[in-house]
């Protein structure tokens, strides 16, 4: 099963389905006051599709961008500036189709319009530092950004946003003359590799750069809001600041159950069930595995 040694025996979960895990649910913290999202459901397309576009979108050739007009920036897990000019447009592609998620408290300051993957955003007035979200159309990411609003400073037009390893982002080093750090996995692949881990006979498992595996205790913890639904760790790896730790849930109830993220407890950046329904206790499909994403370890997570 690919599992370390001294880290127990994993119950039978089914077949690894060919691109899994298959959802992928950022849990970002919604603006205070903002309706709430509907609940995640099990995306389509596989994790990788948000990257793949954005290198699909380079492959076709765009014309060189006009550095006098346009501002580059990578999304590392850290939310994208946009300072905006009053009564001034400006343009911020994303590299996806979205949808933005816009706090109520901003009704009236700023205007805002999403055609495919482009922002059209201008500001009405004054803007403090106020948070909104752009959420993939396929659910399989999310971007938060910071907008702020004055009647000084001279953004560029238009500000693109990369996300680190695609072709647009190392073309945006090599014009900018900086040495490239290296290429460390995201999110989305640090969570892929945990599921082949878990799930893919070790010959298989091909070494992912820069990611480690990291010593976990085993024991059982209290991770679920729900006293039927028990969970122990079974894995961890890190790479960089981000840490995925895959946690099996299994249900001790007599009846099925749709797992809910947001009945977590602890300190996520994501949680991707391998499968989100339980069957009752005794059965086949009893067990899934929950791969969790952090930027601490999950031994000083769960001790906090």
């Amino acid at each position: 099963m690919g599992l370390s040694p001294g880290m127990g025996t994993l119950p039978e979960l089914g077949a690894l389905p060919g691109q899994a895990p298959v959802s992928f649910t950022p849990l970002a913290q919604q603006a205070q006051g903002a309706a709430p999202l509907a609940a995640p459901v099990p995306a389509a397309l596989p994790v990788p599709s948000l990257a793949a576009r954005a290198r699909q979108a380079t492959d076709k050739g765009r014309a060189p961008a006009n550095s006098a007009r346009i501002e580059h920036t990578l999304f590392d897990r850290r939310p994208v500036e946009v300072m905006l000019r009053i009564d001034r447009e400006r343009l911020v592609r994303l590299p996806f189709p979205a949808m933005l998620e816009v706090p109520p408290e901003l009704t009236g300051a700023l205007e805002a319009q999403m055609i495919e993957d482009t922002v059209y955003l201008t500001a009405l007035e004054p803007i403090k530092r106020s948070r909104v979200l752009a959420h993939a159309l396929d659910g399989s990411g999310v971007i938060p950004l910071d907008l702020s609003a004055s009647a000084k400073g001279d953004p560029k037009p238009e500000l693109e946003v990369h996300y680190p390893g695609t072709g647009s982002a190392e073309a945006m080093g090599g014009a900018a003359g900086e040495e490239a750090e290296p290429e460390r996995p995201d999110m989305v692949q640090l969570t892929r590799y945990a599921a082949q881990a878990i799930y893919a006979p070790r010959r298989l498992l091909k070494p992912l750069p820069g990611v480690r595996q990291v010593e976990l205790a085993d024991q059982p913890v209290v991770l679920y809001r729900d006293a039927n639904v028990v969970t122990a760790p079974l894995g961890a790896w890190t790479s960089g600041e981000l840490f995925v730790t895959a946690v099996r849930f299994t249900n001790a109830g007599a009846e099925a159950l749709e797992l809910d993220m947001e009945r977590l407890r602890g300190r996520w950046v994501a949680a991707t069930p391998q499968h989100w329904r339980l069957h009752a206790r005794g059965s086949e499909a009893d067990t899934t595995v929950v791969y969790l994403v952090s930027e601490h370890a999950f031994d000083a997570i769960r001790e906090d």
